[in-house]
């Protein structure tokens, strides 16, 4: 996000089933991004607030799906998925319906990008309901 690119929309097995070595036909999940190239740019890093909720958080390398009541949630993702790809195609299977689920549903739901945390996690801002 350092350009200013945002995820806007999480497109699910955008590309479908895709059979060559890296992907072992495991869907193509994409994110839709936008960038407002006359937008100012926002802050890179920020602080988290206190009551911030993992929408799914990496637990030894598992992704593991939590409830979401805060209006900052984070998104965890994994620490290699190429190489959980080739090593554990079932693992990374899990993240990408975890993330698919998580991120997909609250981008559904009006939630905003507003960076990244420590290089590994979304940090989404929901709306009010």
């Amino acid at each position: 996000m350092k350009l200013g690119a945002r995820p806007e929309e999480y497109l699910q097995s955008f590309f479908g089933a895709m059979d060559d070595a890296i992907n072992g036909g495991d869907e193509s999940d994409r994110v839709l991004t936008a960038w407002d190239l006359t937008a100012p740019a926002g802050p890179y890093t920020f602080d988290l607030p206190a009551d911030v909720a993992h929408g799914v958080r990496n637990v030894d390398g598992r992704p593991v799906i939590a409830p979401i009541d805060a209006h900052t949630v984070l998104i965890d993702l994994p620490d290699d998925i190429e190489s959980l790809r080739r090593t554990d195609p079932g693992g990374a299977r899990d993240w990408r319906l975890a993330v698919r689920h998580t991120l997909g549903g609250l981008l559904a739901d009006g939630a905003r990008v507003a960076g990244f945390h420590d290089r590994r996690s979304y940090v989404l801002h929901r709306t009010a309901a």
